[in-house]
């Protein structure tokens, strides 16, 4: 998948204690996933989500709180497009935050 290898550099980091050094990757994940699907497609959700949570955890939390809340925006978006999958996934985005 795109950005795969940013992704799994980003969590192995991650699982390091390098949330700083993981965060270059995680957001290069994003950027990917934006280029290549559309800022607003559905498979930007996770990396927006990882990228916050990064954040969150080296205590940047106005960085933090701008990629929940264009995660957060994502999932809205696809839920409204798709509400088929909506109630199974309604809770999806806080379980991941």
């Amino acid at each position: 998948d795109t950005g795969d290898v940013a992704s799994r550099l980003a969590v192995a980091l991650d699982d390091l204690g390098r949330k700083e050094d993981g965060l270059e990757d995680a957001l290069k994940d994003v950027h990917i996933k934006k280029k290549v699907f559309g800022g607003s497609h559905y498979k930007t959700m996770i990396p927006l989500r990882f990228a916050a949570t990064l954040y969150k955890s080296v205590k940047k939390f106005e960085e933090a709180e701008k990629y929940y809340l264009e995660g957060l925006q994502v999932a809205v978006t696809h839920f409204e497009k798709n509400p088929v999958i909506k109630a199974s996934n309604v809770g999806l985005w806080g379980s991941l935050c």
